[in-house]
């Protein structure tokens, strides 16, 4: 072998290990074959079959809450078993998306012994789906991650466990039109399902305004058929921000907190900041980001009309309208 060939096959050796640690690209949810919920997975699937009736988020009444095992504090068990093959870095961050919900929740994930309902972990060549709540015995939740592609990027894993604990997707809304346009044009065959709005008697938002940042809301070219737009927001100014994966939104934390009547919901007492009829506002100080200016500019007076702002999930957003409000002030002089 010659003195150049056998540093090219040095070099090839040196470089399988690193390809072979590596994992595919993150997982576009709202472009894989059949979505990510696994009752609309079939082309032909019925949700009032499948498990009842379709909410944007479950009635509290639902038999398809994990409201079956309590911790004695005022919190809801899900047991769950990761039966799939990851790597210590992807089980942090399966671990990691289960903190962020029970800290701001009254839902704890605990590793099952021999619970009865259960969600059982899985990685195959599958994609990213699950069961919207509580199915009965074992609870399937895939979290692919391999060379092909990986599930195991915090928000979508955030995502996939909303879908279990109840939530459905931000945009099956009955009043998704008042804040985004479907292309139905643009949208791929067989997958106009994926885009089904919910009447008032098949829903329930809890009263929660929509929330173009909610990680439960698709992206602007999900099931796009041809690369154009399938979502558009009424307010330009939010077409880049529905889809986002960073992590759940205060409203997408509220509505579990409403389904599951919880005591605490992100660090405060729940159930008495929702008897208040005045917004709770906190000062300038105490915000994120310093100063009390409203972030969303003029939707801020636009939900203060309609009045669908509601201060107490949004007060970094629109902390000027807010602290307007609470003072009484005309919303036109700030």
């Amino acid at each position: 072998m010659s003195a150049s060939n056998s540093t090219w096959y040095l070099l090839l050796l040196l470089s399988l290990p690193s390809a072979c640690s590596s994992k595919g690209k993150p997982i576009d949810l709202f472009n894989q074959e059949g979505g990510d919920i696994l009752q609309l997975r079939t082309k032909t699937s019925n949700t009032f079959a499948l498990g009842g009736r379709m909410h944007n988020a479950l009635l509290p009444s639902s038999p398809k809450k994990w409201n079956y095992l309590e911790d004695g504090r005022g919190n809801y068990i899900i047991p769950y078993k990761i039966v799939g093959k990851y790597d210590e870095r992807e089980k942090r961050v399966i671990e990691s998306a289960m903190e962020s919900i029970q800290d701001n929740t009254c839902i704890r994930f605990k590793q099952r012994n021999d619970e009865r309902d259960y969600v059982e972990i899985h990685n195959e060549n599958e994609g990213c789906y699950t069961w919207v709540g509580r199915s009965g015995g074992r609870t399937i939740l895939m979290l692919q991650s391999n060379y092909a592609g990986t599930c195991i990027v915090k928000g979508t894993v955030i995502h996939e466990l909303f879908h279990l604990i109840g939530l459905w997707h931000e945009q099956s809304r009955y009043d998704r039109d008042d804040y985004i346009k479907i292309h139905f044009e643009n949208i791929a065959k067989g997958e106009s399902l994926q885009f089904r709005k919910l009447s008032r008697t098949q829903a329930t938002t809890y009263d929660v305004p929509y929330d173009y940042g909610s990680v439960m809301h698709y992206g602007k070219k999900s099931f796009s058929a041809n690369g154009k737009i399938t979502i558009e927001t009424l307010d330009p100014r939010f077409q880049d921000v529905i889809g986002q994966r960073t992590g759940a939104s205060a409203s997408d934390f509220r509505k579990v907190c409403e389904i599951y009547r919880c005591g605490k919901c992100m660090g405060r007492n729940f159930k008495q900041e929702t008897s208040t009829k005045k917004p709770v506002v906190q000062t300038p100080t105490s915000l994120p980001g310093g100063a009390c200016i409203d972030r969303w500019g003029n939707i801020c007076k636009i939900l203060a009309s309609v009045h669908h702002l509601r201060c107490e999930i949004k007060q970094w957003q629109c902390c000027a309208t807010c602290a307007a409000l609470n003072e009484g002030k005309d919303l036109s002089k700030i």
